[in-house]
């Protein structure tokens, strides 16, 4: 019976502690109510195994001097011991030692040097902390700190590589973070082990540990030359990141976080070179970002980014951007002023400035978008020329009090999203615009083209075929170019623009020019070369300012062709006597003109009442004159009067 519960209470022993399956150097005396062992213990001297748990022990029991260097297991479970003696490093081949349920509050340091300590139990006790001497209990195997006070678990536990099991539960461990700790001793092994190589190295290297925050552990390496967080659970960084300063020369890696937000603090990193917080949660990056003067690459994409901070333009040594796959709607004007920029990737994002079509042209044509709208904020010009642009509304241009837009030579079909009431000149010259409807906003507008060149190889659709009536909305228009279009006829409210000043309308299909011309008293150029005109309208001569008229290769019939083609100078001349004839005075001068015949024109002046026609080649006196009611005096002198058949003056 006596062997019977012997054997039981070895069995509580580890296998290390067991000389054979008997019960050679093995004493049990537990749960005798001992207070302190009998003086015939001190006899003992061949005991390996001693088992003395729940009893009443208050002080460490005095162990034979003979026996101290054969004791392999010890086991003290409950009991009241306070204290363990620093002569415990005289048990050398001790394998074993519980001493969990007592009152110890601390361990000497003697304990973490035994030579063949195998399996330590120091739970539920009052210990509060754990030296970084557990450095040097490098046998251990099993370490139960369950139900103490510790706080800490000190990063040289990190070293312990034969332990193979560490329990901590119930202790109010603070560091390392509760989410290492959840993942078990392995983890919490090879974490602790990174730590304290960055206390050496300056490089902190925490990758893949699950981590829900920056914990105090890692605050606590200083002089941290570059740091890798990635692929944890990071929600946010705390404001004590900024402490690592200008020893932060390399990289920060934080990518593959949950990260919402980085702190202003950041600004202290002044010689980091490579930021990457790609695939987080941001919305926005901290003005603090151009504070990062050594910064030379920013990998920041697939966030949820709004918008680029300002100022990264001037970062001196930034190389590389990489925002793709965020929700940036623009890019920031400033960037333009950088000149070490050599990468920039914005990809699937909803980017409108600039335009995608200047996006997907590459780096070259962004810098010069933004370098224009740069400008455009001092000189209130925007200038997106040659942009090969497909579209263009108001997020493309931002900048406000735009006073002339110049868009020449883009593939742009449609101005519908522009708010266009302050701009004074827009020049679209070479763009498929579908309609002009959209411009008659331009309430400012003074100068519009939307002509083509003549060698451009676009087809008719993608030039205009009409221009709107609302146009005459536009009263400070002074210019209006449709060169080389398809318009087959000009709206008649045309003629309430009286603010043009030129309007040239050459390389169209027009057949006529509106009635009421004489309304544009302010017009000084017309050209309506290369259409099909026949008539150029006799109110033109009312146009007192007009210096400027090209019809060019126009079929025209009125005026005749013998004035036609004496030119600009003479055609406007003869209008101007034909007008001034018909509203006026009732008498046409047509002398000097050259004149074989009459025109046509003349006989439609029902009102003309003296008709004089000096030094000209007429050859007969059209039968149309002699039946106008009204003609009164009829005066020819031809230049060779003895070739005519009627008199040199006629009077009726």
């Amino acid at each position: 019976s006596e062997k019977s519960e012997t054997e039981d209470n070895m069995k509580k022993l580890p296998a290390e502690c067991r000389t054979n399956e008997g019960v050679t150097g093995v004493l049990v005396l537990s749960n005798w109510n001992l207070h302190d062992l009998p003086p015939e213990w001190n006899s003992l001297s061949d005991v390996q195994s001693l088992c003395l748990e729940h009893n009443f022990l208050s002080v460490w029991p005095q162990l034979p001097d003979a026996g101290m260097s054969c004791i392999t297991a010890l086991d003290l479970t409950s009991n009241s011991i306070e204290i363990i003696p620093e002569d415990i490093q005289l048990l050398i081949a001790l394998k074993a030692l519980h001493v969990s349920h007592n009152q110890l509050s601390y361990l000497p340091v003697q304990i973490w040097k035994l030579p063949s300590l195998r399996i330590l139990d120091i739970s539920h006790n009052h210990i509060a902390s754990i030296g970084n001497v557990i450095k040097s209990a490098t046998t251990l195997r099993s370490l139960n700190l369950t139900g103490n006070k510790i706080k800490v678990l000190v990063d040289e536990f990190g070293v312990l590589t034969g332990l193979m099991e560490l329990k901590y539960a119930a202790n109010p461990i603070e560091q390392p973070h509760e989410s290492i700790l959840a993942q078990g001793w392995n983890t919490v092994r090879s974490y602790l082990a990174r730590l304290l190589d960055a206390h050496v190295s300056q490089q902190l290297s925490v990758p893949s540990f699950k981590l829900a925050a920056v914990a105090a552990e890692i605050l606590h390496v200083q002089h941290v030359s570059e740091a890798d967080a990635s692929n944890n659970e990071l929600e946010e960084l705390p404001v004590l990141i900024g402490s690592w300063g200008a020893h932060l020369t390399h990289h920060m890696w934080l990518h593959h976080n949950h990260i919402k937000s980085l702190p202003v603090e950041i600004k202290a990193w002044v010689n980091l070179i490579e930021l990457r917080i790609d695939h987080n949660k941001l919305q926005y990056l901290p003005p603090a970002m151009t504070c990062l003067h050594s910064l030379r690459r920013l990998i920041a994409g697939h966030n949820r980014l709004l918008e680029m901070p300002l100022g990264l333009g001037y970062l001196p040594e930034l190389s590389v951007i990489s925002m793709e796959c965020n929700k940036l709607s623009s890019l920031p004007f400033d960037l333009c002023a950088s000149s070490s920029l050599t990468q920039l990737s914005v990809d699937d994002n909803p980017v409108r400035t600039p335009p995608q079509s200047v996006v997907l042209a590459g780096l070259r044509q962004i810098m010069s978008f933004l370098k224009r709208m740069e400008e455009a904020s001092s000189s209130y010009i925007l200038d997106l020329r040659s942009l090969q642009l497909e579209a263009i509304d108001y997020e493309v241009m931002p900048v406000p009090g735009i006073k002339q837009l110049l868009l020449q030579e883009n593939k742009i079909r449609t101005l519908s999203q522009m708010p266009l009431h302050d701009v004074e000149k827009i020049d679209m010259h070479n763009n498929p615009l579908e309609s002009l409807d959209p411009i008659v906003t331009a309430t400012s507008i003074q100068q519009l083209k939307v002509s083509h060149s003549g060698h451009s190889q676009e087809d008719s659709d993608s030039r205009l075929s009409s221009i709107p009536p609302g146009l005459s909305a536009l009263q400070s228009l002074q210019l209006l170019d449709v060169t080389y279009n398809m318009i087959h006829s000009l709206p008649p409210s045309l003629v309430f623009v009286t603010s043009l000043t030129a309007l040239k309308l050459s390389h169209n299909r027009l057949k006529e020019l509106p009635s009421g011309m004489r309304q544009l008293q302010l017009l000084k150029i017309l050209e309506i070369s290369f259409n099909p005109i026949v008539i150029i309208p006799v109110e033109l001569g009312l146009l007192t300012l007009l210096r400027r008229l090209r019809f060019d290769e126009c079929p025209i019939e009125s005026p005749c062709r013998a004035i036609a083609q004496q030119g600009v100078a003479v055609t406007l001349q003869y209008l101007h006597r034909l007008c001034n004839a018909q509203e006026k005075t009732g008498c046409l001068d047509l002398s000097g003109l050259a004149l074989t015949d009459v025109p046509e024109e003349v006989a439609i002046i029902t009102s003309l009442r003296e008709l004089k026609i000096e030094n000209s080649g007429l050859q007969k006196i059209p039968s149309g004159l002699l039946s106008m009611r009204n003609l009164e005096q009829l005066s020819v002198i031809p230049l060779s009067p003895f070739a005519c058949g009627f008199p040199i003056h006629l009077h009726c």
